[in-house]
């Protein structure tokens, strides 16, 4: 089973989709995958801390997030961030939405003991833009 940018938008928590209005996106680059599917990587910016707090200018973390596009509008998603490795990347890979990249393949336990697949603070902010400029 697969899921859309839409379906993993929805079920991420509100808190989530807060904070990602402190995320800046500092560079996107269009590539394709092996099987020719579009993907879009995207350098971002925490420009907040985990709790929506103002960073300072030498604290702020970049991570490498990314979005395959394949037919029927379903994704693979992926951030090099904590929240997304510890949180969602186990519970996107049991749906078919990522690859096991950055966690060691355990389930996230207290951090999302049902797991349910959801997106980080960046991976919101990459989808929003990616919404706004019509690539899904």
């Amino acid at each position: 089973m697969a899921l859309t940018l839409a379906q993993l938008l929805k079920s991420t928590p509100a808190s989530r989709k807060e904070s990602a209005e402190g995320v800046r996106i500092k560079a996107t680059k269009v590539k394709k995958t092996p099987k020719g599917y579009p993907m879009v990587m995207a350098k971002t910016e925490s420009m907040v801390d985990a709790k929506g707090q103002a960073r300072y200018v030498s604290k702020r973390n970049t991570y490498l997030s990314s979005v395959e596009i394949y037919p029927k509008g379903y994704v693979i998603v992926s951030c090099g961030c904590d929240d997304f490795c510890f949180t969602w990347e186990y519970a996107n890979n049991k749906k078919g939405a990522s690859r096991i990249e950055y966690c060691n393949g355990e389930p996230p336990g207290t951090r999302n003991p049902g797991n349910v697949p959801g997106l980080c603070k960046h991976l919101v902010k990459l989808a929003r833009h990616l919404k706004e400029t019509g690539v899904v």
